[in-house]
């Protein structure tokens, strides 16, 4: 079921960080074609499951949905802004921290070249 703005119980694990929820839910919708899956991962305006992972700084689940779902990262909201471009909001995903942050491990998923903006 979805609510007015067109989240899952899916959805609003991401928006919270809800890891386990989010990996439980995930596990039900394996078996579903990507028509079926987009009901669960992106909402009526857009937004998907990645983008609100980024706005609420849930990185960590971020860089596995981006793993999980990589046609996501490219994935534009109402806004016309890829879960890319709303990292540079987030000064704290570029941090140094003991492993590489969530920029590298994005784009360590090979969908963007180093000259391009766009997937490759």
């Amino acid at each position: 079921m979805q609510n007015r703005a067109g989240e899952t119980a899916l959805f609003r694990a991401a928006h919270y960080g809800k890891t386990e929820t989010f990996d439980f839910l995930t596990e039900k919708i394996l078996e579903y074609d990507e028509g079926g899956k987009k009901p669960f991962l992106q909402r009526k305006d857009g937004t998907t499951i990645l983008h609100i992972a980024i706005l609420t700084e849930h990185f960590g689940l971020a860089v596995k949905i981006a793993e999980r779902y990589k046609y996501l990262v490219g994935q534009r909201d109402q806004d016309g802004m890829t879960a890319l471009q709303l990292l540079t909001y987030f000064p704290s995903a570029f941090e140094a921290v003991q492993e590489r942050g969530f920029l590298h491990k994005i784009s360590s998923l090979g969908m963007y070249d180093q000259d391009s903006r766009f997937p490759t």
